[in-house]
């Protein structure tokens, strides 16, 4: 049985209740009684603009910052009642800067917590290379290897392994890819989603982005003054912005946002006809409905063939006004 075997891989609840943090400095809670809860295994982000207080109810959570009144729970168990250590041995903690030790190699990197817990040196070792294969890099070779020798997306991976070093139920990430290219972090940000469906974690993810938001979470939380404005999925607050302010943050073109969070596999697609063969053009079911659009624009077509999603059966075809049709704000998912 491996390390990681051997770990708790099972995934907490975490609710915010009336969550309140008032610094003495200022007039105005830094967060306002803040309630909502996070399902087990879902990433929830937390989102607004500077000053909205995202990362003070990040840090909040493993008691980095200490509440003013209100309570946070984890399987019903509020932080409180948990001894500093406990708790925090429980949630891994991933921020923008990194933090890798320079002078430490990333198997001593990865494994910082496991040592002071007294993993034996091989069981850090083995835990250390999974988490590597894990996030896309070399066991064989990466191990030895020192911070300096990677780029700064490669770094990030290793502070994702890193976090993940003991398998904590939580995960709090605090713009983990906010420092990095453009092109890079999309490719991060598939990786880290590629991750989580192998690893569920409940994870809290902090950004400033509205297309990583939509993106990344299963739910997201809009936060304007400390204040919760709006909670629920992508699909729901794109589709029905609790006000104006909600509306301008998310976008103009929060139709078109919609059809980047929902796939072929929400649409009832039209059956092949008997005997009708494949049209030249086709798109994976797995496919986001805004690459679909945009393949048909591009192509000129109003029709494609949708394939399963191992793209080796056709399964039906979608037509343009089907997915233009999802555009209302009415209209709603059909599968999950």
């Amino acid at each position: 049985m491996t390390v990681a075997e051997q770990a708790s891989s099972s995934c907490a609840e975490i609710a915010f209740r009336d969550t309140t943090k008032q610094y003495e400095t200022r007039s105005q809670p830094a967060v306002d009684h803040l309630s909502f809860e996070i399902p087990p295994g879902e990433i929830c982000v937390l989102i607004g603009p500077s000053g909205c207080g995202k990362t003070t109810a990040l840090k909040l959570v493993n008691r980095l910052i200490n509440l003013t009144s209100g309570d946070i729970t984890i399987d019903g168990r509020s932080i409180q009642d948990l001894e500093l250590t406990q708790l925090r041995r429980g949630i891994g903690y991933v921020f923008q800067q990194i933090g890798l030790f320079p002078h430490m190699t990333i198997q001593d990197n990865i494994g910082t917590v496991p040592r002071l817990l007294g993993w034996s040196k091989q069981e850090i070792r083995t835990r250390a290379g999974e988490l590597l294969e894990l996030v896309g890099l070399e066991p064989g070779t990466d191990l030895s290897r020192y911070p300096g020798e990677f780029s700064g997306g490669q770094q990030q991976r290793i502070g994702v392994a890193r976090a993940m070093a003991v398998d904590p139920q939580i995960m709090l990430m605090d713009e983990p890819f906010g420092a990095i290219d453009p092109i890079t972090r999309d490719r991060l940000q598939d990786d880290f989603l590629r991750l989580h469906r192998e690893a569920r974690k409940t994870i809290i993810f902090v950004t400033h982005d509205i297309d990583e938001a939509i993106k990344m979470g299963d739910r997201i939380a809009i936060m304007r003054d400390g204040h919760l404005l709006q909670w629920g999925t992508a699909d729901e607050i794109l589709a029905h912005p609790v006000d104006e302010f909600v509306a301008n943050f998310v976008g103009a073109d929060r139709g078109l946002k919609r059809l980047r969070v929902r796939t072929l596999r929400d649409l009832h697609l039209e059956p092949l006809g008997p005997g009708e063969r494949a049209g030249e053009t086709s798109v994976p079911i797995t496919t986001s409905l805004l690459d679909v659009l945009s393949l048909m624009l591009s192509e000129g077509r109003d029709v494609l063939t949708v394939y399963d999603k191992d793209e080796s059966h056709p399964i039906g075809t979608v037509r343009l006004e089907a997915i233009t049709a999802t555009l209302s704000p009415d209209a709603t998912v059909i599968s999950a």
